[in-house]
């Protein structure tokens, strides 16, 4: 549950809103007249007050009267009666008054005054949302208690908090601050699980993907169409937003802020840094092409008299620098050694489409080792990320002398992400089938 309140000087506007032009249902009164009006009992409190006014002096009392609302979960308050709501605000306000020495969330320590609420005329309506249909309380209390002694509302909202999480802890209930950390830590990581899918960066991409996880975004943009915020909209509620800059509260130092609107590209790029390394730290240029820097070990070759190394083009008497790069798959390393203009070659032409389940580097991988020749080890690399829905590789075959090596690799390129595919989930047929030959059975060495 949660409890918010303070003190207020305007009780006519709020008797009209806590009984809803009167149409609220009136839950449970204390020290009125049964059966008036609830102006009738606004009118009562503004009499007691009153009464007791020439005692303060010349010490104006601004406030006359407290407002509060107390909201208990759905599932905390799932089919109670009239009666369970009525003991609730009894027990609460005993807490309230004896809450005197706690210490807030910024771990100040408080000593206040013991209030008496319970022996103060009050009178609070059950309102239930539109939309989601939860139902709080809404209250509204006199600032003396019966004997003309003035309730003290010294850090009040601060004080009704304490009396909240102490509630929750005698009936069993998660703490509203506990409840904020799970939702908080669990948009968080659902945004950082987008981030780390995505290919490569666009705004527009990460709120899509958030919204196709089922989330509710608000991300209005100002007048020139530039988004600057955006927030998620808890479920089952009409108002209860979480701001990006929130989403961090309870993350490590460094990780408050990171998934602001302004921090998020940086974010990206920090989770795919491996990534971006091969590809240079721009990622793309303005055409669409990938920009690769050199990594790793890099030899100069030279051809004429030697034989050209694995994954290097014939180009006369001509040097190249040549990539050397190991690519693990299940505890095995395949060596890959390719030239950087074969690279980049490869590498712009591989297109990340939405059914691909893996990265752009994981599919450049799968055709770097294709590339090799290593058709077994692209197969389990690219079902250990979730492809393997582009069918048969039976018919793949590697290079020969007749095929030049710029339509070898643009092959390369077409079948890695064809195993980078999604696997289709296929309807059950009853009658048996043929077994479809696996992509073991045709094994190869690499050159």
């Amino acid at each position: 549950m949660i409890a918010k309140g303070k003190g207020c000087s305007y009780g006519a506007e709020l008797t009209n809103y806590i009984t809803k032009n009167e149409r609220a249902d009136i839950i449970h009164t204390n020290l009125l007249n049964k059966g008036t009006t609830p102006f009738a009992m606004w009118n009562e409190m503004q009499i007691h007050f009153n009464r007791y006014k020439a005692q303060f002096g010349n010490r104006q009392v601004t406030t006359p009267a407290v407002r509060f609302e107390l909201s208990p979960s759905a599932e905390e308050c799932k089919d109670w009666t009239d009666a369970d709501w009525q003991k609730f605000i009894i027990d609460f306000l005993h807490i309230l008054d004896n809450m005197t020495d706690f210490t807030n969330a910024k771990g100040i320590k408080r000593h206040l005054k013991k209030t008496n609420f319970s022996n103060t005329q009050l009178f609070a309506g059950l309102h239930r949302d539109s939309k989601s249909g939860h139902l709080h309380l809404h209250g509204l209390t006199n600032r003396l208690d019966k004997d003309g002694k003035l309730n003290d509302i010294h850090h009040f909202g601060e004080r009704l908090v304490a009396a909240a999480q102490e509630m929750n802890r005698q009936r069993g209930w998660k703490d509203a601050m506990e409840i904020r950390k799970e939702h908080l830590n669990f948009y968080f990581n659902e945004c950082m699980t987008v981030l780390k899918e995505m290919p490569r960066f666009s705004l527009d991409d990460y709120f899509n993907r958030l919204r196709q996880r089922g989330h509710e975004l608000r991300c209005p943009p100002d007048k020139n169409g530039v988004v600057h915020g955006y927030s998620f909209k808890q479920p089952g509620t009409t108002d209860k937003h979480y701001k990006a800059s929130e989403l961090g509260e309870f993350q490590e130092k460094g990780n408050k802020r990171v998934l602001t609107v302004k921090m998020l590209e940086s974010t990206w790029k920090k989770l795919h840094a491996d990534e971006l390394q091969m590809q240079g730290a721009s990622g793309r240029t303005a055409t669409g092409q990938h920009v690769l820097k050199p990594l790793g070990k890099q030899n100069t070759v030279t051809w004429g008299n030697r034989t050209p190394a694995i994954g290097t083009t014939d180009r006369g008497n001509n040097s190249e620098p040549v990539r050397v790069k190991n690519i693990k798959v299940n505890d095995k390393t395949y060596p890959i050694a390719i030239t950087n203009s074969q690279y980049n070659e490869l590498a712009n032409a591989i297109e990340i489409g939405n059914d691909c389940a893996g990265t752009f580097i994981q599919v450049l991988h799968t055709a770097s080792l294709l590339f090799m020749g290593y058709v077994d080890a692209a197969t389990t690399f690219a079902q250990s990320y979730g492809g393997g829905g582009g069918g048969d590789t039976g018919g793949w075959r590697d290079k020969d002398d007749d095929e030049d090596w710029k339509r070898y690799i643009q092959r390369c390129a077409r079948e890695a992400q064809s195993m980078a595919r999604k696997p289709v989930k296929m309807q059950t047929h009853t009658q048996s089938q043929a077994p479809t030959p696996s992509r073991s059975s045709y094994k190869r060495k690499g050159r």
